[in-house]
């Protein structure tokens, strides 16, 4: 949170956005990872993340968001220095996006049920088929021993398919699931799809319909065709190009098998289709299509890369104010880029005062470990005036300055000579011939004369 000054007073302004919830039925499980040589034990559970936040798509587009973890303490105790927690539980899970984990590799990974949704729209498709032919019988013939009574209740899946039969359409001529959609916008689509099926049979119809002279018949003004039998063919047309690029798949490593290209656009002239390439750092490529009937087909070894151009707006009839749109987008993207350098600033001073803190202890243990060594100089004035006015020295320069002043105050009396004890001599005088009036007793002599 953050406080925020406004015209009626200071106002509590929520800044973490929630995005999802830890189900009490959650699953959780111990992990044991291996990264760098490093072997790592996390705790991790299942979670629920809400498509309906603002916050998804960026979760989505990091595919693995950082995490970190908030916690109540219950019990706990001091040790050495260090508060070790007995017992605490879980009160939130952070998302994070501008700070470390406290706990290295912490994250969050998105995953889908791929295998629960492929079985589903099996199970989807086996009830399309065996109700397919109910919709020709009576009401009265209906078996409805073993169904669900929800399915034969309003927006089920039943009155789907009567609504499909009452339009005289089939499941295989949509390209859509009907069972995403509510009754009403089912209708919708189904007179869409209709009426470009209608439009497709009368052009047909008149392209093969020619008098004697062969001049083709035309039945109707081409000018009053209806807009909307324009835009249902349309969506038709880009609805069989997506389905051409969902057929291209890859292994992706954390979402598993996923749709390769992502649709941009495409040139209806150039008979070109764009797309990013999510397999190739999602790089722009452009394909050429062509069409087999109503068939899409896309040359996907025509791949080419492609880049942005910068051309002439189209100003179109609106009288639109773009310099007013920039200035306000401009103040935008300044304001953003000022949140983020206050941000980054104030994480700088709390890790500048982190690094002098983690300083000053690591200078007074080394310091306290240098004064140990010269234990034997306390009470010294000069050594205890050292310790309280070391801050500038280096620790070399402690350490010479003990030395000497271990030196200069030095016990002198440890070494005076104690001239009471006996002295240690050369027994000279025990060698035959000894004669005191030579040096060293005649010693030399006696020796010159052992040996002539």
């Amino acid at each position: 949170m953050e406080l925020v000054k406004t015209s009626s007073g200071m106002k509590i302004v929520n800044i973490t956005q929630p995005v999802g919830v830890v189900p009490e039925s959650a699953k959780c499980w111990w992990s044991v990872e291996e990264e760098n040589g490093q072997t790592h034990e996390y705790l991790c559970t299942d979670v629920i993340i809400w498509k309906r936040q603002e916050a998804y798509e960026k979760i989505k587009t990091n595919k693995i968001t950082d995490e970190s973890m908030e916690i109540t303490v219950k019990s706990g105790k001091m040790v050495d220095g260090c508060y070790h927690i007995d017992s605490f539980e879980f009160t939130a899970f952070c998302l994070l996006e501008s700070a470390e984990p406290c706990f290295e590799s912490a994250s969050l990974e998105l995953f889908s049920l791929d295998t629960f949704r492929s079985e589903y729209e099996k199970m989807i498709a086996e009830f399309k088929e065996q109700f397919a032919q109910v919709n020709t019988s009576s009401e009265d013939d209906i078996d409805t021993a073993g169904v669900n009574d929800s399915l034969l209740k309003g927006g089920t899946s039943l009155n789907r398919l009567e609504l499909l039969a009452e339009y005289g359409l089939t499941v295989e001529e949509l390209d859509f699931n009907i069972d995403d959609y509510e009754l009403d916008e089912l209708r919708t689509k189904f007179e869409a799809v209709k009426s470009a099926k209608e439009a497709s049979a009368s052009a047909s119809s008149d392209a093969g319909t020619q008098t004697e002279g062969g001049v083709g018949t035309q039945t109707e003004n081409p000018d009053s065709g209806n807009a909307d039998n324009h835009y249902a063919l349309a969506e038709q047309f880009l609805n069989e190009l997506l389905d051409q690029l969902r057929s291209v798949t890859y292994s992706d490593p954390y979402w598993g098998e996923m749709c390769r290209y992502w649709y941009v656009d495409y040139d209806a002239e150039l008979s070109e289709v764009y797309c990013y390439d999510c397999a190739e750092d999602y790089k722009l490529f452009g394909f050429a299509y062509s069409m087999n009937g109503d068939n899409v087909v896309i040359d996907f070894n025509s791949k080419t890369r492609k880049k942005f151009a910068i051309v002439s707006f189209d100003e179109g009839s609106a009288d639109i104010n773009y310099s007013l749109l920039f200035n306000a987008f401009g103040k935008a993207v300044t304001a953003k880029k000022d949140s983020e350098l206050q941000s980054a600033q104030e994480e700088l001073k709390t890790l500048r005062q982190f690094k002098e803190s983690r300083d000053r202890e690591t200078r007074k243990a080394d310091e306290d470990s240098i004064f140990e060594k010269f234990s034997d100089l306390s009470g010294v004035a000069e050594f205890e005036a050292l310790k309280d006015n070391c801050s500038e020295m280096t620790l070399a320069e402690i350490e010479g300055k003990c030395y000497e002043l271990r030196g200069r105050n030095v016990d002198v009396a440890n070494f005076a000579l104690d001239k009471t004890k006996s002295t240690t001599r050369l027994p000279i005088d025990q060698h035959k011939g000894g004669n005191d009036n030579e040096p060293y007793g005649g010693l030399f002599l006696q020796f010159a004369a052992d040996h002539n």
